[in-house]
């Protein structure tokens, strides 16, 4: 019987919490109280399709992982969780909860820079370049092409 692999776990893990968030969405998007549907989609579109498509390649990873050949086995280089591997993670968790008060747009802009500085970028017109197009691609995308409502804040009510 062949070993669960680093890569099965990972699959494992990103399959299962795309199954939770497929389970939670329908609770955690608020649906418009509008009488004519201005938006070109539900609000519970995009995070539908981006965990299905999440769910999707957790499993894909998990057969690859299964039925790959005996010499593609690895394992965690050195045996543990190197440290640098840790920090994006803490930038995305930071990041999510800088996202309610200062907003989608500035939570993204310092998400960047810090993902940026940990990634080894030590140019400041490549950083700053990257934070601004960021948050403009996401605008543009998101906000004008699809109509998805994104969170604004609850400081940017507050004159900020």
């Amino acid at each position: 019987m062949k070993r669960a692999s680093w890569g099965s776990w990972v699959g494992l893990v990103v399959a299962s919490l795309s199954v939770v968030g497929l389970l939670l969405v329908s609770s955690q998007v608020q649906t418009p109280r509008i009488v004519v549907r201005s938006i070109a989609f539900a609000p519970s579109a995009f995070p539908i399709l981006s965990l299905s498509l999440l769910g999707f390649l957790g499993i894909i990873m998990i057969l690859c992982e299964r039925f790959g050949r005996a010499d593609d086995y690895r394992e965690i280089p050195g045996g543990q969780l190197h440290p640098r591997v840790l920090v994006p993670i803490a930038i995305f968790l930071g990041y999510v909860l800088l996202v309610g008060p200062l907003g989608m747009y500035p939570a993204t802009v310092i998400a960047v820079v810090m993902l940026a500085l940990n990634l080894g970028v030590r140019n400041s017109l490549t950083i700053g370049t990257l934070a601004v197009s960021t948050p403009l691609f996401i605008w543009a995308f998101f906000e004008r092409t699809l109509g998805v409502v994104l969170p604004e804040g609850s400081l940017m009510g507050l004159g900020f």
